[in-house]
């Protein structure tokens, strides 16, 4: 076979042919790029694994809870979730939903790049007061692949009332709340009636006081005549000055209530019958009462040496204001509540596994201090045992009416306004 020369079989001014040589390494080297890109890959692929298998798995990451703090009543708060993608793929977020309408999605990315992190936007709406919890389930995946992932976020609140210290002070002025130390210094003529359940009355109640249910005191007519100051527990002093007021539009003009409860009145130097320590007594509360207590807005709630695990039970106290060791030095923990009281109208529930925890810190508590501070009977075992028995008679997903668990759509805000939902406190 004869080679091309420029003298055989080209037309005048063509170019020369490229040689063999040429030809050859023209079709050769597009292979062998692609065959050292791959080679690059597979190499960057094994020593990810290995760093991958030193230091973990390179996870996409939502954040995992995030504490709103107070937010008033009537108002909103915008809270925002951090999702990281570090990874070398892009992120292609399908959907974010919340547990309850009160909770609404306002804006999130599409799409997050790799190594990037963008935000999940939300609303919160203070229907009403009480501490709560709610959920954010975010669905994605990773560039073309059709397995989406889950990802949970837990966001904690509280909603207060941003009335409550002007709704107090109107009632002081109006005499429909009365100060303890007003009433057992002045005496006179005054008749207590005691709304709390027959069984506390016999433990513990004012020489001469009348043991009624509240809904029954409009049934006494005699009793419109008189001067008479309706006492509790002290626990939540707003139900109270709700019926007082009612009741004195009913006739009852002379309705008032005690500030602070039977608690408030013996530590004031007000005298007691009663049955063992009265005024340790007074400051227990039950487990049942744990609801209505985590819906205040004026309430902290302390644990003290928590067992372990307490933090993954669903309970009624969504939301713990602080967590103390107790190593028998009482004035540190007397310390540590004055801080939590030093604001006005503050009250503090302390939750620990025995009373002799409880009896340290009320031994040692002046007793202005004292009249604000409460704890759970029974300790972390009612707290525990309270919480199992919600789930069994409410079911997994409702547990207690403060807990927000109605899953909606993305964004979705009930009646297009901000509203409440079915699982909010005072829907039922």
């Amino acid at each position: 076979m004869e080679l091309d020369t420029p003298s055989q079989n080209r037309p005048p001014g063509a170019p020369a042919p490229a040689p063999v040589g040429a030809s050859v390494r023209s079709l050769l080297l597009p292979g062998l790029g692609v065959v050292a890109l791959a080679a690059l890959a597979l190499t960057c692929w094994h020593f990810a694994s290995r760093w991958e298998a030193k230091t973990g798995p390179i996870e996409i990451t939502l954040t995992k809870s995030l504490d709103v703090g107070s937010v008033d009543q009537g108002s909103a708060a915008s809270p925002v979730l951090t999702l990281e993608n570090p990874t070398l793929a892009t992120l292609h977020i399908d959907s974010v939903a919340t547990s309850c309408e009160c909770l609404s999605v306002t804006n999130y990315p599409k799409e997050i790049g790799p190594k990037q992190s963008g935000g999940i936007n939300l609303s919160l709406a203070g229907i009403q007061t009480g501490d709560f919890e709610f959920i954010v389930n975010v669905r994605a995946h990773k560039d073309d692949l059709k397995q989406q992932d889950l990802y949970t976020a837990h966001i904690v609140a509280s909603v207060v009332s941003p009335t409550l210290l002007k709704t107090k002070a109107t009632a002081r002025h109006d005499g429909l709340l009365l100060a303890p130390t007003d009433l057992v210094s002045k005496g006179g003529a005054v008749t207590f009636v005691d709304v709390r359940s027959a069984k506390d009355f016999a433990w513990a109640f004012i020489p001469g006081s009348l043991n009624l249910p509240l809904a029954a005191i409009k049934t006494r007519p005699e009793l419109q005549a008189d001067k008479f100051v309706i006492v509790d527990d002290g626990i939540a002093d707003a139900p109270l000055l709700e019926a007082a007021q009612s009741l004195r539009k009913q006739g009852f003009s002379h309705a008032a209530v005690l500030e602070g409860g039977i608690r408030a009145w013996k530590l004031a130097g007000g005298r007691l019958e009663s049955r063992g320590s009265a005024t340790f007594q007074a400051a227990l509360v039950s487990a049942w009462r744990l609801p209505q207590v985590a819906q205040e807005s004026d309430w902290d709630f302390v644990r003290i040496d928590a067992p372990a695990g307490i933090d993954t039970q669903e309970t009624p106290i969504k939301r713990w204001s602080a967590s103390w060791n107790y190593h028998g030095n009482k004035a540190e923990l007397v310390a540590q509540a004055a801080r939590f009281l030093a604001p006005a109208e503050r009250k503090l529930l302390i939750v620990a596994p025995s009373d002799e925890i409880y009896r340290a810190v009320e031994d040692s508590l002046p007793p202005n201090l004292a009249r604000s501070v409460f704890y759970l009977h029974d300790g972390f075992q009612a707290l525990q045992q309270f919480s199992r028995a919600q789930v069994a008679l409410q079911g997994p997903l409702l547990k207690v009416n403060n807990y927000h668990t109605q899953a909606v759509a993305s964004g979705r805000v009930a009646g297009g306004r901000l509203g409440g939902c079915a699982t909010c406190p005072g829907k039922h």
